[in-house]
């Protein structure tokens, strides 16, 4: 049965003495104002606003100690986010690591619970401390016909909360009997619904930027002892970036590194490979083979890429695995063919934490088989003639690629929507500016 955050030997600690536990500023602010909103009868749920980055994990691990919870509902907008958050409650590492809660080498933490697909049999979920899920999974819009308990949870923990107005997750809300937290990096909407809850912490991110809870960007500038060739440059400039990889402030960073040509990249990517980081690189057929699709199936879908960064970091330790060779019948027809099978193209993407990050590929570069491809594709080549005109005087062998630097962004800092990073994002509600 449920019990661990009402077990009195746990050893969480909210405030031991100055300094400790070695909370952030703004974590230990915001868990005081929701006790104190808690501690209003028939109040609004607190509302919590921080930005990426400057502690909401810790304040959600805390959240049901300080509520005495005998069952916790946490509920994130993504599958990602879900999977993250289950091993953070498991482990309770980032409460442990500021000394909030006692650790031990037999330490236990609560039972978690990850609700995936639509909820159903509620009394599997009696056992565990705490459940996360998507409003898919287990919000009573969907289950009408065979609702939960509402004394199931008596806390509600709701991140990335400026997705609450939507009715999924207002369902929730309304349909449990418990007390609830709803913790935000962005506390206004674009099409200014009101978030629910009382907004009881607003820390601003100019604050986080002047307390220098985020790290600035400094060059790392290299004495070159006299002398040196391009091998050794690389291998000291390569030397340099593992150390800084090393330190314990960048266990979730990730480098990148640019060439200009595929010799250059391949030469670079054998290097770094002898210093233990390589990213796999997988063909399309095999890509297929890992996830179980069939063989003839024309692309990845979302689970497929999602399931390859689960294996390119259980095998490899790597967030990044790259898949190349894609179906000729899935790319443009100026897309160039593997020279030893047809079937497949000179084409790649790469995949960061389970999503297309990067799309690119040879091109066609004689007229001919531009000719030959358009028609191969029952088109006419005179309707591509202003395209093709540039080909016809002469054109050498060229590739190219493209990056969703949002994307990157976004799965690097773990937003729940790419909204989040994009300067001026595009939605049904916002076109302008």
């Amino acid at each position: 049965m449920a019990g661990y955050y009402r077990t009195p030997d746990r050893g969480f600690q909210l405030f031991a003495s100055a300094g400790s536990p070695a909370w952030r500023d703004p974590q230990v602010a915001a868990l005081g104002a929701v006790l104190a909103q808690w501690s209003l009868v028939g109040g609004e749920h607190p509302l919590v606003s921080v930005p990426t980055g400057v502690g909401k994990t810790a304040i959600a691990l805390a959240a049901p100690f300080i509520a005495n919870a005998r069952r916790t509902l946490v509920v994130v907008p993504t599958q990602e986010l879900r999977r993250q958050t289950v091993e953070r409650f498991r482990t309770q590492e980032v409460l442990r690591r500021i000394g909030a809660l006692r650790t031990s080498d037999d330490f236990v933490g609560p039972e978690v619970l990850e609700a995936v697909g639509r909820a159903g049999g509620w009394s599997s979920y009696e056992a565990a401390d705490v459940v996360v899920g998507i409003p898919a999974s287990v919000s009573p819009a969907h289950l009408v016909d065979d609702p939960p308990p509402p004394d199931l949870f008596d806390l509600v923990v709701v991140d990335e909360a400026h997705h609450a107005p939507a009715t999924t997750w207002m369902a929730i809300l309304e349909h449990f009997s418990a007390r609830a937290l709803l913790l935000t990096a962005t506390p206004h909407r674009r099409d200014r619904k009101r978030l629910p809850g009382k907004l009881v912490y607003y820390y601003p991110l100019r604050q986080a930027l002047e307390q220098g809870l985020y790290q600035p960007v400094d060059p790392t500038i290299l004495d070159v002892p006299e002398g040196a060739d391009r091998a050794a440059l690389d291998r000291l400039i390569a030397t340099e970036v593992v150390s800084v990889l090393a330190r314990s402030e960048h266990e979730s960073s990730q480098f990148l590194i640019r060439s200009s040509t595929k010799a250059r990249a391949t030469e670079l990517a054998s290097l770094y490979r002898d210093l233990g980081h390589e990213i796999p690189v997988l063909h399309f057929s095999e890509a297929l083979r890992l996830v179980g699709a069939p063989p003839d199936e024309p692309d990845l879908a979302p689970e497929h890429e999602r399931a390859l960064g689960a294996w390119a970091l259980e095998e490899h330790g790597s967030d990044l695995v790259a898949v190349e060779g894609y179906p000729m019948a899935k790319r443009p027809f100026y897309t160039h063919p593997q020279p030893d099978d047809p079937r497949w193209s000179n084409s790649f993407d790469l995949l960061f934490r389970g999503l297309e990050l990067v799309t690119g590929g040879q091109r066609l570069h004689r007229p001919s088989e531009y000719d030959a491809a358009i028609r191969a594709r029952g088109e006419d080549p005179a309707a591509y003639a202003a395209y093709l005109q540039a080909f016809r005087h002469g054109m050498p062998p060229h590739g190219g690629f493209a990056i969703g630097l949002e994307r990157w962004v976004a799965r690097l800092v773990e937003a729940a929507n790419i909204r989040e990073v994009t300067l001026f994002p595009r939605d049904l509600h916002r076109l302008a500016p």
